[in-house]
């Protein structure tokens, strides 16, 4: 008998194959207290999304760089791939190598467009741009990630900064600081519980000390 014909008879669909999951190798976060998984969500989706932040980091990259860095099938990531080109949310070049496509760049200027929070804040990211004539961001937390939604260039010959649509972990940076100080109870004691060595400088490393840093941050 065949492989082919033996997998299909020992009850394996046709076409499924290992690492079909985007994140298969990735292990379980720990579940937390209020911490809710959402049930709802789609896994095909889910892939496509998890590609395209993987696309975003690393422009250029082939189907397979792709797959190793996402540990999930060469197949499953070409046929993605492939319905995200068809979309234009990705590119091919003739050396088979794929960057974000136009479509997304689109979806982009539409969300920071029509994005409530974005609207109100044009004329507050301008003023300070104007008067500080430095980098200004908008940043938003996003479960235990912090987004840039809506950014201001510094004019100046040398800058740094990180474009729209940039994200970081809750657990670094000044502005992740001032953001985990506002967060509910559960995302303060995920960041605490798990990532306390990176959050905190070597002589802060005790969570009473965090948490004190964090009720001055919101008193100030």
């Amino acid at each position: 008998m065949h492989a082919r014909t033996a997998e299909n008879a020992a009850g394996r669909r046709p076409g499924k194959e290992s690492g079909d999951n985007l994140v298969a190798k990735k292990p379980a976060a720990p579940k937390k207290a209020g911490l809710k998984a959402n049930r709802y969500r789609i896994d095909a989706v889910d892939r496509a999304l998890v590609l395209l932040d993987a696309l975003a980091a690393t422009p250029g990259a082939n189907a397979s760089q792709l797959a190793a860095q996402l540990g999930a099938n060469r197949s499953l990531v070409f046929r993605l791939l492939s319905t995200l080109v068809g979309r234009g949310v990705a590119i091919k070049d003739e050396h088979n190598r794929y960057r974000l496509g136009p479509q997304v760049y689109y979806l982009g200027q539409q969300s920071e467009g029509n994005t409530a929070l974005v609207d109100v804040t044009t004329d507050v990211l301008d003023r300070l741009l104007s008067e500080t004539e430095e980098n200004v961001y908008l940043m938003v937390r996003d479960g235990t990630a912090v987004r840039c939604v809506a950014a201001r260039v510094s004019p100046q010959p040398i800058r740094l900064a990180p474009d729209v649509g940039t994200t970081g972990e809750l657990h670094s940076g000044i502005v992740s600081r001032m953001l985990l100080a506002y967060a509910p109870a559960d995302v303060q004691d995920d960041v605490l519980s798990n990532h306390l060595a990176e959050f905190a400088p070597a002589g802060m490393r005790s969570r009473a000390k965090v948490e004190a840093l964090l009720v001055r941050i919101r008193a100030a």
